[in-house]
């Protein structure tokens, strides 16, 4: 472990793997890594700092946090990863390996990449943030929530994806294969792409929305759903369309 300034609420020998971490703290600091092997760590909290790596193996991670700050790289294998909250900051990257990560959430920050593969991903949610990418593979994502923010593309194979929600935003891309879709829903907002192979959709609904292509090829999608709305595209190949409603809308089809 290399940091420029530490505070710690106990002590621990880093060259002992296997011991307790209790807390790594950072005001206007430089912390460039932190890694634990086989380990409790209990807290990584930074302000107005650059936190640039922070790796797990086999581990249990309790809350990464930062305020106004630039978290470079966020990675686990095989580890429990409860919390990772960003105020006013950069988050680069989240990745996980056969892990669970509980919650990733933005106030008005970047975020660029969450990937999960044969993990459990509970939350994602953005307030006034961009949100890049989160990707999926055998996995089970239950939630991404942007509020004013661009999400640009979620990506699922061979995997569960509960919900998709997006108040005021951009949402360009959504694209499963193999995978459930149970719910994308926006408000206000421009949905560009849904696209589906070999997947169950059950539910598309926009208010106030542009919602420019729905696409399943081999898939079952249960509904699509807009009110006051721009529905420029649904196609579907060997699949069942079983709803398309449009209320105060342009249906282009």
């Amino acid at each position: 472990m290399h940091e420029e300034k530490r505070q710690t609420s106990c002590r621990w020998d880093t060259n002992q793997g296997s011991s307790p971490l209790c807390l790594v703290s950072c005001s206007a600091s430089v912390l460039h890594s932190v890694s634990c092997g086989g380990s409790v760590l209990q807290s990584v909290s930074c302000g107005a700092s650059v936190l640039q790596s922070v790796s797990l193996s086999a581990s249990v991670l309790h809350s990464v946090s930062c305020g106004g700050s630039v978290l470079q790289s966020v990675s686990c294998g095989g580890s429990v990863l409860q919390s990772v909250s960003c105020g006013a900051s950069v988050l680069q990257s989240v990745s996980l390996s056969a892990s669970v990560l509980h919650s990733v959430s933005c106030g008005g920050s970047v975020l660029q990449s969450v990937s999960c593969s044969a993990s459990v991903l509970h939350s994602v949610s953005c307030g006034g943030s961009v949100l890049q990418s989160v990707s999926c593979g055998g996995s089970v994502l239950q939630s991404v929530s942007c509020g004013a923010s661009v999400l640009q593309s979620v990506s699922c194979g061979g995997s569960v994806l509960q919900s998709v929600s997006c108040g005021g935003s951009v949402l360009q891309s959504v694209s499963c294969s193999a995978s459930v879709l149970q719910s994308v829903s926006c408000g206000a907002s421009v949905l560009q792409s849904v696209s589906l192979s070999g997947s169950v959709l059950q539910s598309v609904s926009c208010g106030g929305s542009v919602l420019q292509s729905v696409s399943c090829g081999a898939s079952v999608l249960h509904s699509v759903s807009c009110s006051a709305s721009v529905l420029q595209s649904v196609s579907c190949s060997a699949s069942v369309l079983q709803r398309v409603s449009c209320g105060a809308s342009e249906c282009f089809m």
